[in-house]
């Protein structure tokens, strides 16, 4: 299952198991209209390419652009199994054929990144479908890539795999490799970027959700992405997509879609939509790597039972220590990397054909 926001913010975008894209008014969740993707794999792509209706979508080996106006799929491309370095997912067993499943997309300008499961992340021109770079590190440790997200502001891309690690990139220096890093308990299936969350500085939070149950707030400034909050959840969380939308004050609030969560014991194809806050003051936060923790909340009406508001340092968003902050020598070139580029972030992304 995946799920999006339609630019107009008045709609949500859901991919089925049965192949299908379905197009739901966010306040009622009534079904719009369906398209159907493919008869034979489950969507688990889903990244809207413009305002003008310009959607990606990923089924099984391949993916998919439409037009949402017309709902029409108007190109379609298959990404191979990467022959040198390619995990085999599921195994040679159950996987004979050595294909590699796409599981998310990401989008920003022309750039369109895919996670797929052979643990490869693509970077593809979102126009054309042409192959850009291919990515490997998930794939160098033997995991399968199941999430990436694209800042809306800065040059950064996160990936996420099936063993938890999290990956912060600098989009114009990939082939430097991660300069960020963090491990979760278990695999971590969604990630969105988040801005807004705290009056002191303008970058954004990570926010990521995965088998442990925890929806958590990753500052994206220092190499070890601290933890800034947390949520418990009913059931693993499947995807996530962000937006920004007023609230009762007429305030610009930071809104996510979840999928899955909701407490599904078989297929758990429950979307949440919750609102995430930082604190409530006007007072300055200091930075997040030199102070307690900057409170962040998630609410959601109709599950705010299910919801505990955690902040950093806490058992809830501690866990295997990543290798930004595990491994000292690589912590150091991570954070070298990090003051570098922080200051960056307005600046234009160069990834082969790609700008922002």
């Amino acid at each position: 299952m995946r799920v999006c926001w339609h630019p107009d913010g008045d709609k949500v975008l859901t991919g089925s198991s049965e192949g299908k894209i379905s197009i739901c008014d966010a306040a009622d969740g009534s079904m719009l209209s369906a398209l159907q993707a493919s008869t034979d794999h489950e969507v688990y792509g889903l990244a809207m390419l413009s305002r003008d209706g310009l959607l990606a979508a990923g089924a099984g080996e391949h993916v998919q652009l439409w037009d949402l106006n017309r709902e029409t799929k108007f190109a379609q491309a298959e990404l191979a199994m990467d022959a040198e370095n390619g995990v085999i997912f599921g195994g040679p067993d159950r996987n004979p054929e050595r294909k590699a499943f796409l599981f998310s997309l990401a989008a920003r300008g022309r750039a369109l990144c895919a996670a797929l499961s052979d643990g490869t992340v693509r970077l593809l021109d979102s126009q054309t479908l042409q192959h850009i770079q291919t990515l490997d590190e998930h794939a160098r440790r033997g995991s399968a890539v199941f999430s990436v997200a694209i800042s809306p502001t800065a040059p950064q891309l996160a990936t996420s795999d099936a063993k938890g690690h999290v990956l912060l990139w600098d989009l114009r220096h990939v082939g430097k490799g991660p300069m960020a890093e963090r491990t979760h308990p278990s695999a971590v299936h969604s990630l969105a970027f988040v801005s807004g969350l705290c009056p002191a500085s303008s970058a954004e939070m990570l926010v990521t959700g995965g088998a442990d149950r925890r929806l958590r707030v990753l500052e994206t400034r220092t190499a070890a992405l601290a933890c800034e909050g947390s949520a418990a959840v009913a059931s693993a969380l499947l995807c996530m997509a962000p937006t920004v939308a007023a609230d009762e004050a007429g305030a610009p609030t930071p809104r996510l879609a979840t999928g899955g969560g909701s407490g599904g014991l078989v297929s758990d194809a429950g979307v949440t939509l919750w609102r995430v806050t930082g604190p409530k003051t006007n007072e300055s936060v200091a930075e997040p790597s030199s102070s307690p923790g900057v409170a962040v909340s998630f609410s959601s009406p109709g599950v705010a039972s299910q919801t505990q508001t955690q902040h950093a340092g806490e058992d809830e968003c501690e866990g295997a220590a990543g290798a930004g902050s595990g491994h000292s020598e690589t912590g150091r070139i991570a954070e070298k990397r990090r003051r570098r580029n922080v200051d960056e972030a307005d600046e234009e992304i160069v990834c082969g054909v790609c700008s922002s």
